[in-house]
């Protein structure tokens, strides 16, 4: 009888440890998973939305007559873009006078694919470029990028990977997006 009463005990203070360990686990397990839906939500955003970027850009034309052509790409794999608009103006620091260039408008960019703005240069007058542009998802949220240049000694011919920026702080201070015309 004290042999059963022993396995009883026994038995019965394993059935606990296994009841507390399966419950721990299923609350650990219960964490992981609200963990895991709270990262795919807050980055689902980021996944599942177009990215619109400038990329490479070029100088075209003869002498004084110069356009920078600008590479604008949809990096997204998942969403196209829409109700693409970008501004553009020549800017100089020390007048602080600006030339506004036309607006492009494209009502879609596909994801994964590019295009390109092309904008007269006024380099002599104007030695930065701004170019700044808004675009919406699918769903009408609305996104906006911006990107500043040094255009100044550009000529025909020249490419990048990459843009020269210089002076960008005042740049940024001085001729934010919403001001271009």
């Amino acid at each position: 009888m004290r042999a059963t009463l022993q396995w009883a005990t026994t038995a019965g203070r394993a059935a606990i440890i296994g009841i507390l360990v399966t419950a721990g686990l299923g609350i650990a397990g219960l964490f992981v998973g609200i963990r895991s839906c709270s990262y795919t939500a807050a980055t689902y955003d980021e996944i599942h939305r177009p990215l619109v970027a400038f990329s490479n850009f070029r100088v075209q034309g003869i002498g004084n007559d110069l356009f920078f052509i600008q590479d604008v790409e949809n990096r997204s794999n998942k969403e196209d873009a829409a109700d693409i608009n970008i501004k553009s103006e020549g800017i100089n620091l020390k007048t602080k006078q600006t030339e506004p260039q036309p607006d492009v408008t494209w009502p879609h960019l596909i994801h994964g694919q590019h295009d390109y703005v092309r904008i007269k240069l006024n380099s002599t007058d104007y030695p930065y470029l701004r170019i700044c542009m808004t675009y919406s998802s699918e769903q009408g949220k609305t996104f906006s990028d911006h990107t500043f240049f040094v255009v100044a000694g550009l000529q025909s011919g020249m490419t990048s990977g990459g843009a020269p920026r210089e002076d960008e702080d005042v740049l940024e201070a001085n001729f934010p997006c919403m001001n271009v015309k």
